[in-house]
């Protein structure tokens, strides 16, 4: 994934990986794509079992963990989304991306 998409055209987005685990997608991301701010969204208890000292220190500006629920509405707009989950619900995840 951080090879297979032309990441350095974002400039300096700001990407969102929806149950993103503990980083290791937008680690790869963050080395790959230099300008690209990543925010890892996961539940409370994973966002609470990252191992902060593991991510690269050349990175670690730039790769944040937020708790959130998906089923409400999304905190970060105007952002590029990651969700790998193709099932129904999906769609009800997707309902809380609307911008203001």
């Amino acid at each position: 994934m951080a090879t297979n998409f032309p990441w350095l055209d974002l400039g300096s987005a700001t990407v969102v990986d929806l149950g993103g685990s503990h980083g290791e997608l937008c680690v790869a991301l963050a080395l790959a794509a230099p300008n690209l701010k990543l925010i890892v969204q996961e539940l409370p208890r994973t966002v609470q079992s990252v191992n902060q000292d593991a991510i690269p220190s050349a990175v670690a500006s730039r790769v944040e963990f937020m708790e959130h629920d998906f089923f409400k509405p999304q905190p970060v707009c105007d952002t590029h989304h990651l969700n790998f989950n193709i099932s129904p619900i999906c769609a009800k995840i997707l309902v809380y991306f609307k911008s203001d």
